[in-house]
Parts: structure tokens; sequence; C-alpha cells
């Protein structure tokens, strides 16, 4: 068909084509061999003879369904067919309105990479039903970036970037405009609106952040702002930054790891298509988004990704425009990203700490915006971890943030985010020392303490699953105001309470955060707290409750050693019911298990010579 002795036969195919395409009923197969060819007619057929058969494959395109109600590959084709007919419309001239980066030759001497420009520039006109048509695939591919597969999205970027890198720059800056719309942006609008909240779907970024990339790629977003002060460039960055943090739950899952992975394309082909000094006003907002990205990023593709962007920059660009850039690209490699706590409690103290902590405030604020609240209570235990390591860098911004803390904790009802920000009020005041928490105000304090009545007042302090988060939450608290002696007189009764219901969880991270809790306590209460407490446990224990005995019989191994010598009838009560948990049949394995630790624990706490150490082995 695309020989030149048969191209008589082209416009009979395509007839025949067409009315086979609108057979509702044809065979799958069928349709595909018939895509395929006319996409490949459209690649490697001569434009003069395309041109004569034109309205045939334009009326067909245009009355075809395949777009928006065929297969995938029936889309995917059909987004090739619009592409390749709309480069057929257009020449092939000297874009010269294309930015072109400099390259560096061997000896020193600089050479702009731009088109050749030895011959004029030729630029057909083109009649308005020509640009009608053009309008009209435009719009189908442009739809098509939001369509629910990846493979179709991603075939339509590059065929949008194609058509602009050909259009006079007039017509391709209408283009530009149409895809950042799909960011909710619009000329005049300088921020992504609602992006984060879920209010685009997660096809729709994805397939704009591809599209921004090949943008990227070919030089097609220019660095100078049109009249109205539309900045296309700096737009295009800000949105793409900005999906990079993009991360909506649904259900018990979340959306949004291919579209930070589109980002990080994004950002990786404006590193290799713009020069340095171009990219010198944008670095600092591009470092701090891909530092937070590739070091608390859920998924370890979009990690490395991230890592990718970020040492693209690095090596091109100089350590003035991106500080430290290349130290952190040795330390946060392929490998080191691969494992996520690695990710959160090695990598990110040493990247805060870096340069003068000049990433710690973008660090810094990314856990407590986004990663302490997130959806996988994993991601938030790790950002608290992370924020233990991280505030003792900068402990003034750290105590900023508490109130900020209290006042978001009290104005949501998300159980996540509340675990969340009782999570981040013990990492920082657990991470900080005792002469630094000294300077936050009385009333922040008892605001503090305050909050402790939140596992008691859900589920009427019950060991329902929905409590156990924030009775974990607490717990770490807890142990954080008591390592700083913070924990006020009126508020211990409360305190314990709340430790004794973390006792009662099956979790077993929730029963050490609470035994954790009750060792400090019982280091540093006195002896009339201390004997409320141990009755309180001995109680709770001699209840029939199976399920609840486990951890309480972990809390009966941190009884004092001087309590247990000085009241004998109370080690002769715990020894028997200790003997009876081993042997009973009643009680479960795990509490059988725990009882005998336990009694082992407490003969080497009262005897602690070698034939206490012998009983324990033997036990």
């Amino acid at each position: 068909l695309i020989r030149s002795d048969a191209s008589h036969l082209l416009r009979p195919f395509l007839e025949s084509a067409g009315q086979a395409l609108e057979v509702e009923s044809m065979n799958p197969l069928l349709r595909k061999g018939l895509l395929l060819t006319l996409a490949r007619v459209l690649k490697l057929g001569d434009r003069r003879d395309i041109l004569e058969v034109e309205s045939h494959l334009f009326d067909m395109l245009r009355r075809s369904p395949l777009h928006h109600a065929g297969s995938k590959t029936d889309r995917h084709l059909a987004s090739k067919l619009s592409q390749r007919l709309a480069l057929v419309y257009l020449p092939q001239p000297v874009v010269s309105w294309r930015y072109c980066r400099t390259s560096q030759r061997l000896f020193g001497s600089e050479v702009q990479n731009a088109p050749d420009t030895s011959k004029p520039e030729v630029q057909e006109s083109l009649s308005i039903d020509t640009l009608l048509k053009l309008e009209t695939l435009l719009d189908r591919l442009i739809s098509r970036l939001e369509d629910q597969d990846t493979v179709v999205r991603w075939s339509a970027a590059k065929g949008i970037a194609r058509i602009v890198s050909r259009l006079p720059l007039n017509l391709a800056e209408d283009v530009i405009n149409a895809v950042l719309r799909l960011f909710l942006l619009a000329p005049g609008r300088r921020e992504p609106a609602r992006l984060l909240e879920g209010s685009v779907a997660e096809g729709t970024l994805h397939g704009a952040c591809l599209c921004m990339g090949e943008f990227f790629r070919r030089g097609l977003l220019l660095l100078k702002s049109s009249d109205d002060g539309w900045h296309p460039f700096r737009a295009a960055l800000d949105s793409v930054c900005c999906c990079l943090r993009f991360d909506v739950r649904r259900g018990t899952q979340s959306l949004g790891s291919n579209v930070r992975d589109a980002a990080s394309y994004a950002l990786w082909a404006c590193a290799r298509a713009y020069d340095v000094e171009d990219l010198a006003p944008f670095c600092k907002k591009i470092a701090e988004a891909l530092i937070p990205a590739f070091l608390f990023d859920r998924e370890v593709n979009c990690r490395r990704a991230a890592a990718a962007a970020f040492q693209e920059f690095a090596g091109r660009l100089n350590d003035k425009s991106f500080p430290g850039g290349l130290e952190i690209s040795r330390i946060a490699d392929y490998f080191s990203l691969g494992d996520r706590r690695n990710a959160y409690l090695e990598l990110g103290p040493l990247v805060a700490s870096m340069d003068g902590a000049l990433y710690h405030s973008s660090i810094l604020s990314t856990l407590i915006d986004q990663k302490i609240i997130h959806w996988d209570e994993t991601v938030r235990v790790l950002a608290a971890s992370a924020l233990r390591k991280i505030c003792p860098i900068d402990p003034q911004s750290a105590l900023d943030e508490v109130p900020k803390l209290l006042d978001s904790l009290v104005n949501t009802s998300d159980l996540a985010s509340q675990q969340g920000y009782l999570l981040a009020l013990g990492s920082l005041i657990g991470g900080l020392e005792r002469g630094q928490i000294a300077s936050l105000q009385p009333n922040v304090v008892e605001r503090i303490m305050d909050v402790l009545s939140i596992p008691s007042s859900q589920a009427s302090g019950s060991a329902g699953p929905g409590n156990e988060p924030l009775c974990f939450a607490c717990c770490l608290l807890i142990e954080s105001l008591l390592q700083h002696d913070l924990l006020a007189a009126p508020k211990i009764s409360l305190a314990y309470d709340v430790l004794l219901l973390g006792l009662s969880f099956d979790k077993e991270a929730t029963r050490n955060a609470s035994l954790a809790g009750l060792r400090i306590f019982f280091f540093k209460a006195n002896s009339d707290q201390v004997m409320q407490l141990i009755l309180e446990l001995i109680k709770i224990f001699q209840k029939p409750r199976k399920e609840q005995k486990e951890g309480f019989v972990s809390g009966l191994t941190l009884i004092p050693k001087q309590v247990l010598q000085a009241e004998h009838h109370l080690l002769s009560s715990l020894s028997n019911q200790l003997f009876d948990a081993c042997t009973s049949p009643r009680c479960t394995p795990e509490v059988r298990r725990e009882s005998i630790s336990a009694s082992s624990q407490l003969v080497l706490k009262l005897f602690n010579n070698s034939l206490a150490e012998d009983v324990h082995s033997n036990v």
C-alpha cells in the first residue's frame, strides 16, 4: 500500500477498512490487524499520497467509538492513528522557538544544540479546515491522557508532544495550556488547586505528568513568561513537584504511586534538557521536592525514581546550585533506598544534618504534614521514629511544631490522623533533651497531658480494634513524658490506666510500648503509687478473660525487687498464680509461655546468683 506503484490501492483499502471497523461484532483479531496496518501506513507512507485520502481517515476516526468504547488495544491503536494523522497534516519545519540546551565540547568550547538553521524555515499555511481537524484530533489525544490504561496514556503523551513540536508557537502554547488545565491550572492561577485532595483522578494526573515529561524532554516549555505574567515552565514545574506528594487513600489501599513515578520521570527529563544557568532559579524548589520523595516514599520504585531524578540534577548542576547534591547522591543510592526502614531511620537523619541542616526544614515539614498522618500505620510509626532522630538537629523548630500538632489533633476525627499526631508528640518530646523541653510553655504541657484521655474516651476504654492504635501512641507519649518528669501528679492515675489498657491488646508492639512506660513508672513513682499499680495488675490478672492475661503476665515481671522482698505475702501470691497459669489447661499456650518466663525472671530478680542463673537456664 505504501509503494509508489500501489498508491491507487490505498483509497479502496481505507474505504473497506472503515466499513469493517464500524461493525460492532467484528472479530477482535481482524480489528487489531486493520488498526495496525493503518498505523503502519501513516508511519511509513508518503505524505503526499496520504494527504489525498486523509479525509477518509479522518471521517473514520471521527465516527469510530474505539477511542472510548474499545478494548485497551483498540484505544491504544486509535490513539496512534490520531497522532500520526495529525503529523501528516503538519510539515516538518525547523522549529526555531524550541528551547535548545548547550553542550560542552572536549576542549571547553560550548556549542548550541539548535536546529539546523542553514536552511530557511518553511512553514506551510494551514487552512481553517486543517486547523479544525487538528483541534479535533488533539482533543481526542488530550482526553486519552485520562484513560484508564497506562499504555494508552503514554502513547497519547508522546503523540501530543510530537504534534506540539511542529506547531507554531501561538498554537503550541494553547495545547500546552490545555494539558496544564488537567492539573486544575489555568492562566492566572499559580498553584495546583486541590491537587493533593483527590479532586483530580489518578489517571488524569499520571497522563499529565507523562505529557509534561515529554514537553520537558523536547524543550517545548519555554522559560519566558507571557505578557500577562503566565509562566508555563514554572507552572509545569510546580505541578510536577506537587504530584510527587500525591497519595490518596481508597479503602484499604492508596492511589498515586504511578503519579509519583511519572512526576520523577518528568523532573529527570527536565534535568537533561535545560542548561544549568536556566535551572538555577528553580533548584531549591526541585531539591526540596525530590529529597523527601526519595527518602520517605512508601513505594521502593518511587524512591528510586526520585533518586534518579535527583542524581541527574546533582550531576549536571554545580554544588552552588544544588548544595550537597553529589554527597547525597552517593549515600542515597539504588541499593540503600531499597529498604524503607533504612531510608527513614538512617538516610533521613543523615541528609537532614548535611550542609548545615540545609534540607532539615523540608524534611521535617514532610514528616509532620504528610507522613505522620499517612494511611499506612507502618509509615506513621517509621515517620515518628525518624522525627525522634531528626528533631535534635534543630530543637527550636521541633518545639515550634508541638502547638500545631496539638491544634491538629483536636480538630481531627480521623483515627489514623489522631494516632499520627500522638506519635509525633511523643517523638518530638522524647527526642529532645530535658533542658530543651523546659522551654515549652506550661499551658502547652497541660494540653499534652490532656490528650492522654483520648484512648479512655474511645469505645469506653475497651480493648477494641479501633482503640488499639490510639493506645499504642499514648503509651509512647507517656514514656516520653515520664523520661522528662513532665507528667503531673493529677494525671498519674490516667497515665497508668492507659498503660494497663495497652497490656490488654493482642498486638505485641502495643504491649511492648506499655511495658516500656510501666518500667519507667515503677522506677520513678513513689511507693504508694507502685503498690496501687501492682494491686491493679494482680486484680486484672486474676480475671478469667484469657486474652488479656498474656500482657499482664509480662507486666508482673516489672515489679521492683525491693517491693518483692518487703511484701512476702505478695511474692507468695504471685508465685501461686504464676504456677497455676503455667500448669492450667484453661490458659492459652502464649499465657503459659509468658508465665514460665515471668517466673524465671522473678527468681533472677530476687536471687541474683549462679543458682538463679542455673534455674533460669533449666526453665
